[in-house]
């Protein structure tokens, strides 16, 4: 039977020295604290799988080469980022202490959380070792996640612009509207919000610039939009819906189109008439 290792004990003077970090990443996953009901150690095997093979090779390299020491951890950064250290003598670790006499600040965090390499590396290891046949899985699982994200998203965008073209007016609903606010202001009254007019204001000007004029149709610029959103996604069960919403993007970007032309064409009719009849008033050519 092997004699167990006696350990220095001390309650001060310690020094401690950030392990490298790749040991630093490869021990946050075999750390990990799994709250509530599960398998924590699928966890941390799935941990293991966010980290690259060099990595995790580099880490168990210092594991095995400091198998003799103590370690432990803090958090810095609000608690964001978990720093692991390691004593810079082997066999030597804090002393337990009596609860009357606890250790304080910084020193209790670092015995609260120190443990010995040799003690976990077994456990560790094998770990390590099984979680290298379910990496594929894991990776594919994580990739099916991101795709279906940006799939729902792009969906919800799609959504929204089809709701957007649900929102536009017609060429006599922007006259009618135009008068009645001209009418407002006529009468003295005002407001910050136009009702329909005032969401049309943005949905019907899509295609306007801000000098008021049309920014041609270009079936190419709008499809080179959409092949953006879809850049990244390649499962089958996501591309296979691609036809069928790409035309209803490239409708519904048709129809904002369409609304702008219709807005453009009342809008511009009215202007250029007020324009004349206020010209004609500030000449006095027109007897008020």
């Amino acid at each position: 039977m092997q004699e167990e290792i006696v350990y220095e004990t001390k309650t001060k003077g310690i020094s401690w020295t950030p392990v490298p970090k790749e040991a630093n990443d490869l021990l946050k996953a075999l750390n990990t604290w799994c709250y509530g009901w599960g398998d924590g150690d699928e966890r941390r095997k799935k941990e293991l799988c966010n980290l690259s093979k060099e990595s995790i090779d580099c880490g168990v390299e210092w594991l095995n080469k400091h198998k003799d020491y103590t370690i432990t951890h803090c958090y810095t950064n609000y608690g964001n980022r978990e720093t692991h250290m390691v004593c810079k003598k082997p066999f030597l670790e804090y002393a337990t202490r009596d609860w009357s006499y606890p250790y304080r600040g910084r020193t209790a965090t670092y015995y609260n959380n120190q443990k010995r390499v040799s003690k976990h590396l077994q456990k560790w290891l094998q770990l390590i070792g099984e979680h290298w046949n379910m990496r594929d899985s894991v990776h594919k699982e994580k990739e099916h996640a991101i795709q279906l994200r940006d799939f729902n998203s792009f969906k919800y965008k799609l959504e929204r612009l089809e709701e957007e073209v649900r929102s536009t007016i017609t060429e006599e609903e922007i006259a009618e509207a135009a008068l009645s606010t001209f009418n407002k202001y006529r009468c003295g009254n005002s407001s910050s919000s136009h009702g329909r007019f005032g969401f049309a204001l943005n949905y019907n000007t899509y295609f306007i610039d801000e000098g008021g004029i049309i920014i041609e149709w270009d079936e190419k610029v709008i499809d080179k939009k959409f092949e953006k959103c879809f850049e990244d996604i390649t499962l089958e069960e996501f591309t296979s819906q691609k036809p069928a919403m790409k035309e209803r993007f490239m409708t519904a970007y048709k129809k904002l189109f369409e609304a702008s032309v219709a807005w453009s064409r009342v809008m511009n009719t009215v202007y250029d008439e007020l324009e004349e009849i206020c010209f004609k008033i500030q000449k006095k050519e027109i007897q008020l």
